[in-house]
């Protein structure tokens, strides 16, 4: 007999338990790993044993599905090892993530999920939302903040590419699937922050503070993160140019900051100098968005290296590490 149950789930689709159609606790799923190690009860709090469930329930970290023979996830390409937080397979994109070729997660379960087997996705842990520059004063929008809808949108459309695999067919090179990955990659990561700006004439502004280096061997956790957008008090954004270009163009500062050689040895302020507008003009940033917007749709990746190459002084073997 068929018997429907509601399916508790958390914001990144891990599934805690199931209720009954009257609304009664039907089965509990505990979690002693952030991987994924699971035990299961009933609704009376009767032990049931690990990954066990009598309505023959299988989803539970991200919703992936796990196997009940070898007590595997299946994340449909690759499977996950939940006792030891790694997958069984090797990374087929190679170490863009990390130099682990077998690590889950790029060590950040709680943060990130990778549905696919393929790519995680998500926040980074240590980022830099906490950061303000200097006269800029956050303002709170209970609606939102302006050009959010816009950056969910170049976010989900870049995700869609790299999720369904076409990365595979448009681009012709090793080189450029990792340029496109790590470019969707750090697109995700991107939050807005918005408030007014001490120069009127600014539409928004770029992160400064890396926090984590480029080649760090742990994770891809990027540190420049945060675009500000700049508002009046009242949230309104008053700019002559699009959401679409200015987040573009500040997406360019944070991306030369987060991909620029010297890691956090450098420092920030060098950093900066080197990223913002003391060296790298208003056009050239323009430029550099629009090279990468033109390769994200084509392909064609001869601007967007050009632009690593000589504007954000990236050479072209960057992902060699």
């Amino acid at each position: 007999m068929y018997r429907p149950y509601a399916v508790h789930e958390d914001f990144q689709s891990t599934v805690w338990g199931l209720s009954d159609a009257d609304g009664y606790l039907a089965e509990r799923y505990n979690y002693t790993d952030p991987y994924g190690v699971s035990d299961s009860e009933d609704g009376s709090a009767t032990a049931l044993g690990d990954y066990a469930s009598e309505a023959f329930h299988r989803k539970r970290l991200h919703g992936g599905f796990v196997e009940e023979v070898t007590e595997l996830y299946d994340f449909r390409n690759r499977w996950l090892q939940p006792e030891m937080g790694s997958w069984l397979s090797r990374d087929k994109w190679g170490i863009l993530e990390s130099k682990n070729l077998y690590q889950a997660l790029v060590a950040a379960p709680l943060h990130r999920i990778d549905v696919f087997g393929l790519k995680s996705i998500g926040s980074p842990p240590g980022g830099s939302s906490d950061w303000d520059p200097d006269g800029f004063k956050r303002v709170n929008c209970p609606g939102g903040c302006p050009c959010s809808s816009e950056l969910d949108q170049m976010k989900s459309s870049c995700r869609s590419e790299l999720e369904s695999g076409s990365l595979d067919g448009r681009f012709g090179s090793t080189y450029e699937v990792y340029l496109a990955r790590a470019t969707c990659e750090m697109l995700d990561a991107q939050n807005i922050v918005c408030g007014t700006c001490e120069n009127s004439d600014f539409c928004g502004l770029a992160d400064n503070t890396p926090k984590t280096d480029f080649h760090d061997s742990n994770s891809r956790g990027w540190g420049a993160t945060t675009i500000f957008i700049c508002t009046d008090d009242d949230c309104n954004f008053d700019c002559s140019a699009s959401c679409e270009k200015v987040l573009g163009h500040e997406f360019m500062h944070n991306m030369c900051m987060n991909m620029n050689p010297g890691g956090d040895k450098e420092g920030p302020k060098k950093k900066k100098e080197r990223c913002g507008h003391g060296k790298i003009t208003h056009d050239e940033i323009n430029g550099c968005a629009d090279a990468f917007r033109k390769f994200m749709k084509t392909g064609n990746s001869t601007s967007a290296t050009n632009c690593l190459e000589n504007t954000f002084q990236r050479k072209k073997k960057w992902y060699q590490w």
